[in-house]
This record gives C-alpha cells, sequence and structure tokens, in this order.
C-alpha cells in the first residue's frame, strides 16, 4: 500500500463466464476494471489520510477462446475511464498488465467520482485493429457511515477522541448496510493508525479476491449482505478505521471483450473504533 492511499485495486484477472453477446463469449481480450471512491480517515495523532478516487484497469489476453488458465497481461495498451464529457488516461504501471491514476498522485487529473455517472473503461491494444475493448458501468449511490449496521454496536466514547466509538478487544465485528443503492458487490478493509506515521496505516484485514477464482465468485455468486470481522483483527490496542467499499458491475461490454471482464464502481464509507487502551 502507497502512503495515502486507502483505494486498494482488484488486480485478479477473472475469465469465468456469464450471459452476453457470441462475440463476448469467444473474445479473448479482458479487462478488468475499477472506479472507485474511498473515504478521508481524519483523527488528530492517529490517522490523516485524505478521500480518494481511483480509476484502474487490468489488460489481459487468454490463449484462446476456451483457455481458462491464467491471462497474459497485455502491456503498452492505451487505456482511459471516460464519463460525463472527460477523458482520463490510465497510465501503465508495470509489465503486469495494470493501468492506473488516483486523485492521491494525481490531485489535477479531473477524475471525479459520483453517483448516476456512467463511466467507460476503454482500452486499446497494438494488435493492428482499431477495436476498443472494455465496458461501461453506472456509479452507484455514494455510500455514508449512516447506511452502515455494526454488530455489536458500539455505544461508547473513546475518552479524549470525541466521536471515535469503543470496540471490545479481541471482539470479531460484524458489518452491514441496508439495500442495494450502494451497489451489490462489497469489500472491508480495516487499518490501524500508526501514531508514527498517521499517513500510513497498517492494513490488518482485507476480503478483497485474491485470486481469478475468487473473482468469479465476487462477480458471478450471490453478493453477500453482511461481512464478518474475525476477533485476531483488534488484538491490540489502538485506533481503526474500518472502510467498507460498494460496488456494481458494469451495464455493458464493448464489443470483442471478453465475457467474463469484470468492470466496477462503487464507493466506500468509514468507521473509526477504539479498541483498548488507544
Amino acid at each position: 500500500m502507497k502512503p495515502a492511499h486507502l483505494a486498494l485495486t482488484l488486480l485478479a484477472p477473472a475469465f469465468g463466464l456469464g450471459c452476453g453477446a457470441l462475440d463476448s463469449v469467444t473474445a479473448t481480450t479482458i479487462v478488468a476494471g475499477t472506479v472507485v471512491r474511498t473515504p478521508e480517515l481524519q483523527v488528530t495523532g492517529q490517522f490523516d489520510v485524505g478521500a480518494e478516487v481511483l480509476a484502474s484497469a487490468w489488460v489481459g489476453e487468454r490463449k484462446n477462446a476456451t483457455d481458462t488458465g491464467e491471462p497474459a497481461p497485455i502491456t503498452g495498451a492505451d487505456v482511459n475511464v471516460t464519463f460525463a464529457g472527460n477523458r482520463i488516461a490510465l497510465p501503465e504501471q508495470s509489465t503486469n498488465g495494470l493501468y492506473l491514476t488516483n486523485t492521491v498522485d494525481e490531485p489535477n487529473s479531473g477524475l471525479i467520482y459520483e453517483g448516476g455517472i456512467t463511466y467507460t473503461v476503454r482500452a486499446s491494444i497494438e494488435d493492428g485493429s482499431v477495436a476498443e475493448y472494455g465496458g461501461t458501468v453506472t456509479a452507484p449511490t455514494i455510500l455514508t457511515p449512516a447506511a452502515l449496521n455494526l454488530s455489536p454496536q458500539p455505544t461508547d466514547m473513546v475518552p479524549g477522541f470525541p466521536n471515535i466509538l469503543v470496540h471490545p478487544k479481541s471482539t470479531a465485528l460484524n458489518v452491514s448496510w441496508a439495500g442495494e443503492q450502494f451497489g451489490r458487490y462489497p469489500y472491508v478493509s480495516v487499518f490501524r493508525a500508526n501514531p508514527n506515521d498517521n499517513s500510513n496505516p497498517e492494513l490488518v484485514f482485507d476480503n478483497r479476491p485474491e485470486s481469478a477464482q475468487e473473482t468469479i465468485e465476487f462477480i458471478l455468486g450471490t453478493p453477500p449482505t453482511s461481512v464478518d470481522i474475525p476477533a485476531e483483527t483488534f488484538d491490540a490496542d489502538g485506533i481503526y478505521g474500518v472502510v467498507v467499499v460498494i460496488m456494481d458491475r458494469h451495464d455493458s461490454l464493448l464489443p470483442n471483450t471478453f465475457i467474463g471482464s469484470p468492470v466496477l464502481a462503487g464507493s466506500g464509507a468509514a468507521v473509526v473504533l477504539g479498541v483498548g487502551t488507544p
């Protein structure tokens, strides 16, 4: 995790099947795109992390239409995200097929996240054609802390930290939310504050998919309506930021894009908890 970043990309390429046009079923080019807005974490002496919007894409190629092996990354592509008359380039980050930009490293990029906006992630590759690959997704409503439900529900405040609720040490936490207007595909990350470096909290829990198979299950499976955070996540005294991100999947894919390509958009909200003696 880079300094002052909460947005975490979904890097795992997905190559499972869903439903759609025949050309997508037989296509071999994959574009796994995300547009996500994460909240700020600001607590004096504990957290100093600003809100962030991140747009990313993993671009890859399967060997053939029926291949279920690990796709090969595509480098040298021209990748961008367009929305509301704007076009934002996603620079290549390495040789593993990842392209991205964010408002922390590029505050003047013009990238924004708003509910109801339609985003299109596009990739043009050096294959001798004029084809573009990717998909279009409508951003769901921005998630707010008020939409989150915690169990056990905190009731006490941490002494010396106004508006920070107490969570019992070494106690599991269930996080849920009401309605699908915020999206259907959630992941939860928990950060423990580092008082010696407020902009670099420690990631102590993260349930994002970590493999192609997990990405398939994440996108094509039944979305959960809550997430259980295990007790060992909170086994040390400190201030914790529980960040919930909920996304929706694409409305449509561009022609010739592999049907298993996930294009996602969503936003996050944070709840700050005190554990033990912060």
